[in-house]
């Protein structure tokens, strides 16, 4: 009895075809937070000039800066431990005096 044996199939593609569809996959997030690192998109709303800042991007009037909520309250609770610190410090320089 004969034995059936396995063969490899391979897709041939054009070099077009290959960018096309690389071109359509969906990256999954939006790329467009002010975070370049950003992976999650979810609930975007205008960026804050605090975390503009925080992720170091510049404030162009011109453009309008989108942050999603992930990226913002990372941004937020730095802003948080900063104004703490500023807080402490005034109290600290204020009892010396």
């Amino acid at each position: 009895m004969a034995q059936a044996q396995s063969a490899e199939i391979i897709e041939l593609m054009s070099d077009e075809d290959e960018k096309k569809t690389r071109k359509t996959k969906s990256k999954g997030y939006n790329s467009n937070c002010v975070n370049f690192k950003c992976r999650s998109g979810i609930n975007m709303k205008v960026a804050p000039s605090f975390a503009c800042a925080f992720y170091g991007v510049s404030l162009e009037k011109k453009k309008k800066r989108i942050i999603c909520k992930e990226c913002f309250n990372a941004a937020l609770q730095h802003q948080k431990v900063i104004f703490v610190l500023i807080f402490v410090t005034l109290i600290k320089n204020k009892t010396k005096n």
